[in-house]
């Protein structure tokens, strides 16, 4: 009997065990969340400097203030060549405009997947509550079967023995059971 007593303390003693892993888990992914929020945060910042900076682009092109006033020209060749430079001015300024357009589409998709990410890592963590909930139950369960059992023992109870065997049995379930795996329908 004390064995058996020592056996039940020792699988009590490894389910703690397996809960106290479940929990540290759940608090890995709870940092890993913050972490990314962090990132989505500094995303979004990222996100109204470039509008800022491509508003006051976008103001200082609407009053002129880019290139400085052009003198009066005298000769259709100064015309022909302020034409050119200003021509190179506009491919200049498309450029910058595709390039800032760039940036704010490859932001979007950085924020788009930070929040596909954090919502996966909800569900994970979701997940692993539900299963640790399980887990708990299931220890609490056992703990009161063991505590049964021992007061069985302690009584000298005449069905010990057939209960023994039972419990036994669903200790050795319990404990070949993947860590992932089925609930056997109990909840």
């Amino acid at each position: 009997m004390r064995s058996e007593n020592k056996e039940l303390r020792t699988l009590l003693g490894e389910m703690k065990h397996l809960l106290q892993e479940a929990s540290d888990t759940e608090q890995q992914l709870v940092a890993k969340e913050k972490e990314f929020e962090v990132a989505l945060a500094a995303k979004d910042g990222q996100i109204e400097e470039l509008n800022a900076q491509l508003g006051a682009i976008e103001e200082q092109i609407a009053k002129g203030e880019l290139a400085p006033p052009p003198p009066v020209p005298k000769t259709r060749t100064e015309l022909e060549e302020w034409g050119d430079e200003l021509e190179k001015e506009n491919a200049k300024l498309q450029q910058d405009r595709k390039r800032l357009d760039d940036d704010r589409r490859q932001l979007r998709e950085d924020e788009e997947a930070l929040e596909t990410q954090m919502r996966e890592m909800e569900v994970a963590m979701a997940r692993e509550r539900a299963l640790i909930a399980r887990q708990e139950t299931e220890l609490r369960r056992l703990s009161a079967e063991i505590q049964h059992e021992l007061e069985l023992v302690q009584r000298g109870d005449s069905s010990l023995r057939d209960q023994m065997v039972k419990f036994q049995r669903r200790a050795q379930e319990v404990i070949t059971k993947p860590a992932g795996g089925g609930n056997n329908g109990r909840r």
